[in-house]
């Protein structure tokens, strides 16, 4: 006959041991739905739903506002990599173009896509509505709207669209100040000359090609864009030229960035510089704000916590006969507090599973829900263009949300972490339970 080995019998005892545990459990649960804990038992569920249900519509909101922004900074300010042409000499000249490498050069390297010469400078424009003011005036290759498809669409230009010679293309909302639309013309000054040391002002006037709308009001209320040739004639000297590289994957920009300096030793180490440095002084103000906003909105999950905290303290003093009973028939405070704890876990997934739904299903589909609520309100005002995010006072067309499984899950562990800390805090008061005090009260 063979008998069991120390670790199978060990093993099977653990089995009945919980599986009397979940009986008893779900026995308690039972009988509880009569009790007033049970309702206390349902409003923690609630409370922890709603909480990972907001939580969740709030952080995908903010990471869709988040993600645009980052979006446009890349594609049409940084770009992946700049390259900036070298600084003036002991004679006041300024470097050139080919103090660079050509697009050629570059787009010959694994990793980089495209690689286009553009000049930033600034300069004061001046239309019919209103007095002088200073904009960034970027001159650009004209291959760039037509082959760089992502960053005509951005600024909603057709693919291919051309800057003709003393032609502009102003942002939408600088265009608007100084009340000028397409085929009007503008005052542009700048600085110019042959040298640094000889700069003057150098007064053009240009006719509005297009305007263009980023959907970053920044960009459209301070930028506008001249041929690269119109800004190398007209300027001269009182331009800052650089090269604007963009890679097949942006995450891989230091690893491109050494296979720049690697094939183009004279840049130097600190000549290359990355979106990542670029835009950080923005994307280290955007981490804080959302960490700050986990935060706070995390806090929800501490007043729900000391609600079921509560609700478990109560449902142990109304089982207080119970427990007596189990621990006088050999059950130890251990297996007392894992009945009460499987109430807490329970709590837990049900709270956190229906938030979780709720919440992915509402920030998926905010957008149809904002515009049932449009189409409602306008049924009942009878207001044919009644619009939440109206263009006189908000400057979007849509709510942007990303979803970012990460977090969810995060999130998730942080709603069921609440509701299990609450419950073993809640069992806590078993130990002290005395069987024959209680059963002598009786």
């Amino acid at each position: 006959m063979i008998r069991p080995s120390g670790h199978n019998r060990a093993g099977r005892r653990g089995f009945r041991r919980m599986e009397w545990i979940l009986f008893i459990a779900g026995r308690l649960l039972k009988s509880r739905r009569k009790s007033r804990s049970s309702v206390t038992a349902s409003l923690s569920i609630l409370g922890l739903a709603v909480g990972v249900l907001t939580m969740i519509t709030v952080i995908s909101v903010m990471n869709g506002f988040q993600m645009n922004t980052i979006e446009d900074l890349i594609e049409l300010n940084s770009f992946h990599l700049r390259i900036p042409s070298g600084s003036a000499d002991d004679q006041g000249e300024v470097a050139s173009l080919p103090d660079l490498p050509s697009s050629q050069e570059l787009e010959e390297l694994r990793g980089v896509s495209m690689a286009f010469p553009i000049i930033e400078t600034q300069a004061l424009v001046q239309g019919y509505f209103s007095g002088t003011q200073s904009i960034i005036l970027k001159g650009i290759d004209p291959e760039l709207l037509s082959r760089d498809g992502e960053f005509a669409r951005r600024l909603k230009l057709e693919q291919g669209t051309q800057i003709p010679g003393d032609s502009i293309i102003l942002g939408r909302e600088l265009a608007r100040f100084l009340g000028v639309q397409q085929g009007d013309y503008i005052q542009l000054t700048g600085l110019g000359g042959d040298s640094i040391s000889l700069r003057e002002p150098v007064s053009i006037e240009l006719q509005v090609w297009e305007t263009f709308e980023s959907g970053y009001y920044e960009f459209d209320r301070n930028w506008g864009f001249i041929s690269l040739e119109t800004a190398r004639e007209r300027f001269q000297a009182g331009y800052r030229m650089e090269m604007a590289v963009k890679i097949d994957n942006r995450f891989e920009d230091i690893l491109v960035m050494q296979r720049i300096r690697s094939r183009f030793p004279s840049l130097g180490e600190n000549s290359i510089i990355s979106w990542r440095e670029f835009n950080r002084s923005i994307f280290g103000a955007l981490r804080v704000e959302k960490t700050m906003m986990f935060f706070l909105v995390g806090l929800i999950f501490l007043v729900v916590g000391v609600n079921i905290f509560q609700g478990l303290r109560r449902s142990v003093h109304e089982r207080m006969e119970d427990i007596a009973v189990l621990k006088v028939m050999g059950a130890s405070d251990t297996d007392v507090r894992t009945i009460f704890v499987f109430e807490g876990v329970l709590i837990g997934l049900l709270g956190t599973l229906i938030g979780l739904s709720a919440g992915t299903l509402i920030s998926a589909n905010i957008n149809r829900i904002f515009s049932a609520v449009e189409a409602a309100v306008a049924f009942l005002s009878r207001q044919t263009n009644f619009s939440i995010f109206s263009p006189s006072y908000f400057y979007l067309e849509e709510v942007p949300v990303s979803i970012i499984p990460g977090e969810l899950m995060g999130i998730c562990l942080l709603s069921f972490a609440a509701a299990m800390i609450s419950a073993l805090a809640a069992s806590r008061r078993v130990s002290s339970l005395k069987p024959r005090e209680v059963l002598n009260d009786e």
